[in-house]
């Protein structure tokens, strides 16, 4: 932790960058392409745009949408906003005007932050066709060097205020409390239309953060990095929550480039990289990944989806570090960590066991019957205490049973020790005569496969079978690839028949989720079946 002191507050996320402020004043804090900045300067710089919220009339409780890549000024503004008592609204880069009308209606909002442009695309035009439709957004705030007349700099917000010209206390009264609601989020939208989700200040919270440093050995000499956005699941969590309490470094990445991450791992001394399994896998396999001195990493995290064994083991030889998954979602919260001194082959195929002492779990049959460790069945989770609940009352009514628990949706395994495994979605699994398939184990041999780039298993319909599997396949770079030849090598790895592809489609891409890290297999299934449909 920061700080051992016992008579300080009770470590509310508010109080992180205070208390690094004070115990490593000129530590490098946060690092992007452009800037570095100590605790000392980004408490004083989150000091400054809290007073200057508060200056323009924005009161506690309003919502304020944040779409920022990944930027030092994504720290100071998100700290801003819980010391004058405002509710972020994270977006990822790529949510568009549907989304952000939607957003903004649903709560009001009376100001969004943006940065005025992005790979080629203006987020000032789009959020100012916004504005006009919606006038209760009154401000937008902007980043970076080139602010439009029409937004309010925030290096200028910044810079209107002296360092000695507000007391300590000042944030006293306006500050989020415990809860409170502290944010809200956006879900990716893998079910249909995105869901905003209200995040609730609660002190159990903390005790789950506290044992996911224990279970990453975390401590303030560790150099973070944050390879996907900080909006989302892959980097978010560990960067903004862990690195903080911890008083770590975060070094991030504007725009995933693999070239720049090996860079930024090198330059920076990174042990702890944070990202998705894709970025892992492409890490992995760069033709100059030899040239880079990575000595200084010893875990690289990973979130937003399940990682196949062999890219898994493939990440620990070639980094030499361990990797270590977190599982969850942005709706119901994370709940499932390994650990760094987790056994191999543990940290390589599970998500670990149940974080803190507010999480149960049972893994159950389609008669909701618990199985024994190694059967397959959907996944249950209960909580003691809850802080995130749909924004929308009515898609909360259904969100769990009679007893509490929430059906996940999921498909895992225990072993003996309460490990689970993830093995897939409910949904997702294929029937095929009655047997089940599960994508997950097509695809975890297929990914091997040294003219494979990427591959997702879905359901194809079938007079006679009902559903029988295709594989989807973006092949390498200037190679071909059959379905004889993929079942040549699914048969070296002793697969039933019946699990066997009985088509093949080549792709260019797959549609993702909102937030880049899940394949839309719903609506990849659809896309098939329209293609079976028109032959």
């Amino acid at each position: 932790m920061a700080s051992d002191e016992q008579n300080d507050k009770q470590h509310e996320p508010i109080d992180y960058i205070g208390l690094n402020a004070r115990d490593y004043p000129h530590k490098e804090a946060l690092v992007d392409s452009s800037s570095k900045v100590t605790y000392l300067t980004a408490k004083q710089m989150s000091d400054r745009l809290a007073l200057a919220f508060m200056e323009l009339g924005l009161t506690k409780g309003q919502v304020v949408l944040v779409q920022l890549p990944n930027v030092v000024q994504y720290f100071i503004v998100h700290s801003a906003l819980q010391k004058s008592g405002l509710v972020g609204l994270n977006l990822l880069m790529n949510v568009r005007s549907r989304e952000i009308e939607f957003a903004v209606s649903q709560t009001n909002s009376a100001a969004m932050v943006i940065v005025p442009a992005y790979r080629d695309f203006s987020y000032f035009e789009m959020v100012k066709d916004v504005q006009s439709r919606l006038p209760c957004l009154k401000h937008i705030f902007a980043v970076g060097p080139d602010v439009p007349s029409a937004c309010v700099s925030i290096s200028n917000l910044i810079d209107g205020y002296d360092q000695q010209s507000y007391p300590a206390n000042c944030f006293e009264q306006s500050r989020i409390k415990q809860g409170e609601l502290k944010e809200i989020r956006m879900t990716s939208g893998t079910t249909g239309f995105p869901k905003l989700v209200n995040v609730h200040l609660r002190k159990y919270h903390l005790t789950r953060q506290s044992d996911i440093i224990n279970r990453f050995k975390v401590d303030h000499s560790d150099v973070f990095a944050a390879l996907a956005p900080l909006s989302g699941g892959g980097s978010g969590p560990p960067c903004k929550a862990i690195a903080q309490m911890c008083g770590c470094k975060v070094a991030m990445l504007e725009k995933y480039d693999t070239q720049k991450a090996l860079k930024l791992l090198e330059s920076e001394k990174v042990t702890f990289a944070t990202g998705v399994p894709a970025q892992m896998s492409m890490m992995v396999r760069h033709p100059d990944l030899g040239k880079y001195d990575l000595s200084a990493l010893r875990a690289f995290y990973y979130a937003g989806s399940t990682i196949p064994y062999a890219v898994a083991t493939e990440v620990e030889q070639k980094l030499n570090c361990r990797i270590i998954s977190l599982y969850g979602g942005l709706d119901a919260g994370y709940q499932f960590c390994t650990s760094y001194d987790d056994p191999e082959d543990v940290r390589r195929r599970s998500v670990g066991k149940p974080l803190g002492r507010t999480v149960e779990m049972r893994v159950v049959d389609d008669q909701l019957d618990e199985v024994q460790p190694g059967v397959v069945g959907e996944l249950l989770v209960r909580e003691q205490k809850r802080n995130t609940y749909y924004s929308d009352k009515k898609e909360n009514v259904n969100l769990l049973d009679e007893q509490g628990w929430r059906h996940t949706g999921d498909l895992g395994k225990l072993d003996e020790a309460g490990n689970l495994y993830i093995v897939g979605r409910k949904k997702d699994v294929i029937i095929r005569g009655g047997a089940n398939i599960y994508p997950a184990e097509i695809e975890n041999i297929l990914v091997k496969h040294p003219d494979v780039q990427s591959v997702a298993v879905v359901a194809m319909p079938d007079p006679v079978m009902g559903e029988k599997a295709c594989a989807c396949v973006i092949p390498k770079p200037g190679v071909s690839l059959s379905l004889d030849g993929i079942l040549s090598y699914l048969k070296d790895f002793d697969i039933a028949k019946y699990k066997m592809p009985e088509r093949l489609e080549l792709m260019d891409s797959f549609p993702m989720s909102g937030d880049g890290q899940k394949i839309m297999k719903r609506e990849l299934a659809q896309y098939i079946a329209a293609i079976l449909d028109a032959e």
